[in-house]
């Protein structure tokens, strides 16, 4: 068996591009394997295919027990025996990616839940990496606190919970833990990191290929349809969160597909209200002030219009609006 070059691991973080570039390497493979960059490819399901590595790779280096309903989307049964056969189909097809090296190639793997693995899991990683390479490297774009901060909560209010509730218990889950739990198993000196503020200004897959050294001749780029993790506006926030409340009036309204209508409602950028921001100030400069003496990265932010209110919302003022929509379907 012959080692890798060099193995890329691209661990994110999450709300930074992962799913754009991830798409990017799945479109690319073919051409990228000409440049002898090996980009793993994994079964979603019986139809669907993906670069984005993390559940391939907790599966494979967790001992982390899945609940049955997670059992039951990913195989089709909550018997744990069909999801030990998935994660033996998941290992073999990994190390059918390592063991094939021909000794010329890198491999490049990407995964913004990698980090989800506890310490027995990353040294089970790692040494599963050192086997196939002497030298491996982790990427990581980080986001300054406050806008992962109101990632965050778009992404809960998307999902169905109430705004206020979320507000009151404030989801905070900064950068620095996942990564002070990668520098207990893998050197510092493998750890690259860069501020996604500055990657964002430019074009993300082009500063992707420039900081893996990645050729961009013959290589496209799709510009898809926009996804359910794109930042919402203000005003849709208000709108799905009043749905949200309203879904509990008339179990005969579509849901599911008006708020995929109002993902895309214009209007001023979503940021949670300076009230709910102060409460985590001396945490954020915490993380900053963390990543400036451990890493010398500055983290950027644009500049931040707070909002005044807490956007509460009448849902029955909606009524009307949402059923109108339902029955017409001009969704």
């Amino acid at each position: 068996m012959k080692k890798f070059k060099k193995i890329y691991v691209h661990i994110g973080l999450g709300k930074t591009g992962t799913t754009t570039i991830q798409n990017f390497l799945f479109n690319n493979r073919l051409q990228l394997l000409k440049q002898n960059i090996v980009v793993p490819v994994f079964p979603i399901n019986e139809i669907n295919k993906s670069c984005n590595h993390s559940r391939p790779i907790k599966f494979i280096f967790s001992d982390f027990e899945f609940p049955k309903a997670i059992i039951e989307k990913l195989t089709g049964t909550d018997k744990v025996k069909n999801m030990t056969a998935h994660k033996n189909k998941y290992r073999d097809l990994l190390f059918e990616h390592l063991d094939n090296n021909e000794g010329n190639s890198e491999l490049l793997i990407s995964g913004e839940g990698i980090c989800n693995l506890d310490i027995a899991g990353l040294q089970k990683f790692k040494d599963a990496l050192y086997k196939h390479s002497d030298i491996v490297e982790f990427v990581a774009f980080i986001r300054h606190p406050k806008h992962a901060i109101s990632s965050l909560v778009q992404q809960y209010v998307k999902s169905g919970l109430d705004l206020q509730e979320i507000y009151k218990n404030l989801p905070i889950d900064y950068s620095s833990k996942r990564i002070k739990k990668l520098l207990k198993v893998f050197d510092i000196k493998q750890v690259k990191l860069f501020d996604f503020y500055s990657i964002a200004k430019s074009n993300i897959i082009s500063e992707f290929l420039r900081i893996f050294e990645i050729s961009s001749n013959n290589l496209k780029h799709r510009k898809g349809s926009k996804k359910e993790n794109t930042s919402l506006s203000k005003e849709a926030v208000i709108l799905i969160n009043a749905l949200n409340k309203l879904k509990h009036l008339d179990s005969k309204i579509k849901y599911g597909q008006i708020r995929k209508m109002l993902f895309d409602l214009p209007g001023d950028k979503f940021f949670i209200p300076r009230e709910v921001y102060d409460l985590n100030r001396e945490r954020e400069e915490k993380e900053l002030i963390w990543f400036k003496e451990t890493f010398n990265l500055f983290l950027k932010s644009p500049e931040v219009v707070f909002d005044t209110t807490m956007h509460d919302f009448n849902p029955e003022a909606l009524g009307e609006l949402l059923i109108y929509f339902s029955k017409t379907k001009s969704y």
